[in-house]
């Protein structure tokens, strides 16, 4: 008898379904259709309705988004090139601060000379960044985008150099 009455909502609520199917399909087919207006509006006129030309328009304009990339990529590998030396790359990025930037870079490096592939346990590269801060502020194999990472670190912390072993100058932390 309990078994009945367990059966009896379920099978009240199986005669629901395709209502709930019906309401389900209307909002996805509302949804598609809004979403199909709001792309006409941004890439096509709005009398357009024209599935060709919206596709050409959407063409032209992810063409035009990677040429913008890709001009990019040139001009970040030609800074990269240019600033290859880790001195040159710590001077353009750092400004006035690169002296105390260089500094710290030598003192964490361990030479005169900081090394892009300079290693101790979970540090990196030439300010010894680890991993959580690599993460954070990025890492890179060029000298160019170790400096940039090292300059976010340097603005996140206050523009002072508390966090790293090494200070500039002889500062007492």
């Amino acid at each position: 008898m309990l078994a009945l009455a367990l059966a009896a909502p379920a099978t009240a609520a199986n005669h629901r379904i395709p209502e709930r199917l019906a309401v389900t399909r209307h909002a996805v087919v509302f949804y598609r259709a809004a979403t199909w207006h709001r792309q006409d509006e941004r890439l096509v006129h709005r009398t357009s309705t024209n599935y060709a030309e919206r596709r050409s328009h959407s063409r032209q304009y992810l063409a035009s988004v990677a040429i913008r990339w890709r001009a990019r990529a040139r001009r970040e590998r030609a800074l990269a090139k240019k600033y290859e030396n880790p001195l040159a790359a710590i001077r353009y990025v750092f400004g006035r601060y690169a002296e105390q930037a260089i500094a710290v870079a030598r003192c964490e490096g361990g030479s005169p000379v900081p090394s892009v592939n300079a290693q101790n346990g979970q540090y990196l590269g030439i300010f010894q960044m680890g991993s959580g801060e690599r993460s954070r502020y990025g890492h890179s194999r060029t000298a160019l985008g170790q400096a940039t990472a090292a300059y976010r670190y340097f603005i996140a912390g206050g523009k002072d150099w508390h966090q790293w072993q090494c200070r500039p100058g002889g500062l007492a932390w």
